[in-house]
């Protein structure tokens, strides 16, 4: 086996291999991760993921004899030569349902777009990103109160259940994996970066500003998508870190604060927004505390 990956997932996914019974090679990753210490734990050989840029690493992969290449939260494109070495396949664990969610940072546009159901995929690669065909897949049901870090948690979950089975089946070299071609009229591709640069747009209904805020939401880690959502106030840039949805209807300008009883709402088009928590300068500070009463918040032009 040949793992490119990363991030916790990554780390987990060369424990898998070991416990299905199959031999890691060789570990792509960067220095100093989680996946390298893994690694360096299990005395597996690390090199830096520049090698999936090189097309002569394809020679490497084939002559350690290597049966599946596993792409786990790695974002390197790997050459076609390379995707191609492994006497079975190539595989990546996508955290998302193909078609319809391929690209990056696909759980926050998920949850921005108020899907209800959503999944994770193991698919086999080809040349393009995301476009192979479908090995293993899980569904599950998208919590109402979601971020971004608990839906990419969740796909990171799944996902590796999945490729528990792959590593199982893999076992059985007589075409006991499966292989479900796309239907590519319904894909959908994401690219890095959120929507509108990343500014909230205070003439929007409620909740989709609130959808917003929830999508950028990987506390206490580093958002992808920071320093989105982000507004200003009186020539200041700030970002929204927690928002609540009310029943109370806007009854003053989208943007418009109110501050009472240490509560601090924000008028969006039809109803207004509690704020709980925002960044000022790196700091996070309680809304009610770092918001004025009848201020008002900059809207996009």
């Amino acid at each position: 086996m040949l793992l490119a990956g990363e991030e916790a997932a990554g780390a987990r996914a060369l424990a898998l291999i070991a416990e299905a019974g199959h031999e890691a090679v060789l570990a792509v990753t960067t220095g100093g991760t989680r996946v390298a210490a893994a690694a360096a734990a299990t005395k597996v050989p690390v090199t830096a993921p520049s090698a999936l840029r090189d097309p002569g690493f394809a020679d490497d992969v084939r002559s350690a004899r290597v049966d599946l290449l596993l792409n786990v939260h790695s974002l390197v494109i790997v050459r076609p030569e390379i995707l191609r070495a492994p006497r079975i396949g190539s595989f990546n664990l996508h955290p998302g349902p193909l078609p319809r969610y391929a690209g990056l940072d696909a759980p926050s546009w998920a949850i921005l777009e108020g899907a209800t159901e959503y999944g994770a995929t193991v698919h086999w690669m080809d040349e393009r990103v995301d476009t192979g065909p479908v090995a293993y897949a899980a569904t599950f049901p998208v919590e109402p109160t979601e971020t971004g870090l608990s839906l990419n948690t969740r796909c990171a979950r799944e996902g590796l259940e999945l490729l528990r089975r792959l590593l199982l089946d893999a076992a059985d070299r007589s075409g006991a994996i499966p292989s479900t071609p796309q239907d590519l009229s319904g894909r959908r591709y994401y690219r890095r970066g959120p929507p509108g640069d990343g500014v909230v747009d205070w003439d929007a209904p409620a909740e989709t500003i609130e959808r917003f805020v929830r999508a950028a939401d990987f506390q206490p880690l580093p958002s992808p998508w920071a320093p989105a959502p982000r507004t200003r106030l009186d020539g200041v840039e700030l970002r929204i870190l927690r928002a609540r949805l009310t029943d109370l209807p806007a009854d003053a300008a989208p943007g418009t604060i109110a501050v009472q009883n240490d509560v601090a709402r924000v008028c969006a088009s039809d109803r207004r927004l509690e704020l709980e928590f925002v960044q000022i300068d790196g700091r996070t500070v309680s809304a009610a505390v770092a918001l004025p009463d009848g201020g008002m918040f900059d809207r996009p032009i």
